[in-house]
């Protein structure tokens, strides 16, 4: 029975390193700042420009980790940039919104994407800098009560990247 023993433990050890590695792996790398959330709905008319009057709320209620819950509506014309490109396209057109996610920071800075579409069904999306709204929008805003976005340069992408941080007790509401 020895050589069984031996071979039953040589594969039970080489099944717990190879169990800890993926466990290690999957670790979280990010400490996540948990927060409550504060909810902003809200409704705009035609002719404004969404993405500034988001600020504009921002700077009004001294927000300063807000994110997207959900968004519909229509839009009459848009900026977006190209995913993996340095294009920006300008669209004069009336559309549905289809998705509305993102981030605004602390800053003035946004990262947002869209999804729109056409009157023939036809789909475009990609990363918002105007949105210009035709008849309504409406769209629930959320802040991160215990947080604050900022933007940092990730020498890894090359680009400002969200960076989360946890409200001193003293910034708190």
């Amino acid at each position: 029975m020895p050589f069984f023993s031996e071979t039953y433990h040589a594969i039970l050890a080489r099944s717990q390193a190879h169990f800890e590695k993926k466990r290690q792996s999957r670790r979280t790398k990010i400490v996540p700042v948990a927060t409550s959330i504060r909810c902003y709905p809200g409704r705009y008319g035609p002719g404004v420009e969404l993405i500034e009057s988001i600020h504009d709320l921002m700077e009004d209620c001294n927000l300063k980790a807000t994110f997207i819950m959900t968004c519909i509506g229509n839009i009459k014309s848009y900026i977006i940039k190209i995913f993996n490109t340095l294009e920006h396209k300008s669209v004069n057109s009336i559309c549905d919104i289809v998705s509305l996610v993102g981030t605004f920071d602390s800053e003035g800075g946004h990262h947002v994407y869209g999804s729109f579409a056409d009157a023939k069904g036809n789909i475009i999306s990609g990363q918002i800098e105007s949105l210009i709204v035709h008849q309504t929008v409406e769209i629930l805003l959320a802040e991160c009560n215990d947080a604050i976005f900022t933007r940092e340069r990730d020498a890894r992408t090359g680009e400002n990247e969200l960076v989360i941080k946890r409200k001193a007790f003293t910034e708190q509401d």
